[in-house]
């Protein structure tokens, strides 16, 4: 009886060795397929390159030797303002996705979108709290 059950022993102990080596394996080509299928050139570390270390100031560092305010101006030349900028990408993407939240729903997460309508809307109640309540004026506070 007690050989049997060292003979069990050992077989499952060979199994566990063999096995152990083979799902890293999978692993490893599995990692390596995906960042092979999804390799963008952007190395995760270096996505943006610190412009201002006093105040932590970050930017892509595709544009990093680029003047940020020509090059957006060239683009967009008609976005001023935040407001500007939401109408643009409201054109533009035909009131698609702007701002994602994270939610889990039992073990699965994924993104819910806000299209950009409810964006906009929402930063107008944002506003007209500002002008209302707390009695700001626009183009003379630093806030509105």
């Amino acid at each position: 009886m007690f050989l049997n059950v060292l003979k069990s022993t050992r077989t499952q102990i060979v199994l566990v060795r063999s096995t152990i080596p083979f799902i890293q394996t999978r692993t490893f080509r599995y990692k390596a397929r995906m960042q092979q299928f999804y390799n963008d050139g952007i190395d995760l570390n270096q996505q943006s390159v610190e412009i201002n270390s006093t105040e932590r100031i970050r930017r892509c560092s595709f544009y990093k030797d680029v003047d940020l305010y020509s090059f957006y101006k060239t683009t967009c030349p008609d976005v001023r303002t935040l407001g500007d900028a939401l109408r643009e990408g409201y054109i533009i993407s035909k009131d698609g996705p702007c701002v994602g939240t994270f939610e889990t729903t039992g073990n699965t997460n994924f993104i819910k979108w806000l299209p950009y309508s409810k964006v906009m809307e929402q930063s107008q109640y944002i506003g007209s709290y500002l002008l209302s309540k707390l009695k700001l004026i626009p183009m003379k506070s630093k806030v509105a």
